[in-house]
């Protein structure tokens, strides 16, 4: 909704209401071309605003203002697409951190806990680490910043030591073979943007079949 910058797009949001559209199950994509008031009254209604400032700015050289939705929790950070947006989350992360309009823990927010509470992800504690939650955890190298938040916004994939889903491990550096030891989970060695990281062997043996090609990962066969 809204994603543009004229007046069609304004009214995209007025439309939405007049049809009896808006409430607190309301997830809006983009945003671009609504206005400060349209802004609050979906705050004061439960709404919440999923932002690809990548994408925005490829297509229309601006994003949406998301400063006020992140003060109250209900801003997601989106990718988009490639075709207009960015290369994966992490470059998006630093695109939102170049518009100046977050704090660095606000942009951890916006892909972690506001992001499952606005996607009504609460199954398992999703979004957040906690006892007998998800156990869907990413591992950054150290050493840590003085803001540990901004790391976030600065991280390379191929810096990334261990991602774990459901406590399982999916990719992690070599010093992270013991983890998929531990998890008794095969993997195999791939490149990943010129350093070497472990997968699991299921992921790889399907991304070896798929027509599609991910830039920087080298598997062999």
């Amino acid at each position: 909704l809204a994603e543009g910058v004229d007046h069609t797009a304004e009214e995209e949001f007025e439309q939405l209401e007049r049809i009896d559209a808006l409430g607190r199950n309301t997830v809006i994509v983009h945003g671009v071309g609504m206005i400060q008031q349209q802004r609050k009254r979906l705050i004061e209604c439960g709404g919440g605003l999923i932002w690809c400032p990548g994408s925005n700015n490829f297509l229309f050289g601006r994003t949406a203002e998301v400063k006020a939705l992140s003060q109250v929790g209900r801003l997601a950070l989106g990718s988009d697409s490639r075709l207009t947006g960015e290369f994966d989350l992490l470059q998006e992360l630093k695109v939102a951190a170049a518009c100046r309009q977050l704090s660095s823990q606000a942009l951890f927010r916006a892909v972690t806990t506001d992001s499952a509470r606005i996607l009504r992800l609460r199954k398992g504690g999703m979004g957040q680490i906690r006892p007998g939650g998800a156990a869907d955890l990413v591992l950054l190298q150290g050493p840590l910043q003085e803001d540990p938040f901004a790391m976030v916004a600065g991280i390379e994939r191929s810096r990334i030591e261990l991602v774990m889903r459901d406590g399982k491990p999916v990719v992690g550096s070599r010093t992270m073979a013991s983890v998929f030891h531990a998890a008794d989970l095969r993997f195999n060695p791939v490149i990943v943007d010129g350093l070497v990281k472990f997968i699991d062997r299921n992921i790889s043996n399907r991304l070896q079949k798929s027509c599609i090609r991910e830039p920087g990962l080298l598997i062999d066969g």
